[in-house]
């Protein structure tokens, strides 16, 4: 934990960069299971990058696939008993808007380093149509070349991918009620950010 908090708190401090660049910094994961310090320092860096569209940081902590599923299942099921929503507006674009990751686009190249063949619980939902890359060499080895490996592997894999995406008809489309459960899920989501990070 000390070790978030560092980057964290660095993230603040380095506020002027982060503005010139245009970053927007994204944690995914249940931060309800962090210490209540580092919550905050999480919050108030998200706020300050919040308006930013240049670059955008996805960070998983505190994240696992499971949990994201279930907390999106758990959502949905409370707008569902709420009457936000009916059991028919539950679709697969529904659960997608649902997710963490919701406000980002699906990968389209995932680097498995160490010899790894597992996803280890990261993002299973998002991976349906993903280029996966395994390497044997080790994250802190990882050079140029190797990224460009991973690249050229995608660029190999990806009319096959495109071809599998097309064949697959994703229920995208949400219904009115859906999208009005979407919006205030969202904006239930950036209150909470607000309120740990003690700003607008």
């Amino acid at each position: 934990m000390e070790l978030a908090r560092e980057k964290f708190q660095r993230i603040l401090d380095e506020k002027e960069k982060l503005m010139q660049h245009g970053v927007r910094l994204r944690v995914i994961g249940n931060i309800t299971l962090l210490p209540r310090d580092v919550q905050e320092l999480i919050a108030k860096a998200m706020l300050i990058t919040k308006d930013n569209s240049k670059t955008f940081l996805n960070v998983a902590f505190a994240y696992t696939a499971r949990e994201e599923m279930v907390n999106a299942v758990r959502s949905i099921s409370a707008g569902v008993r709420d009457g936000r929503l009916a059991s028919s507006d539950v679709s697969e674009g529904l659960i997608n808007s649902s997710l963490y990751t919701s406000e980002s686009p699906d990968p389209d190249l995932v680097i498995r380093t160490s010899g790894e063949t597992r996803f280890s619980d990261f993002l299973l939902w998002q991976l349906s149509y993903s280029c996966v890359y395994f390497t044997d060499v080790l994250w802190p080895e990882f050079s140029i070349w190797h990224l460009l490996a991973a690249i050229f592997h995608y660029q190999r894999s990806y009319t096959g991918i495109q071809d599998i995406k097309n064949l697959h008809t994703c229920e995208s489309d949400v219904s009115d009620s859906a999208s009005s459960f979407i919006a205030w899920l969202n904006q239930s989501r950036k209150e909470q950010i607000i309120a740990l990070g003690g700003g607008s």
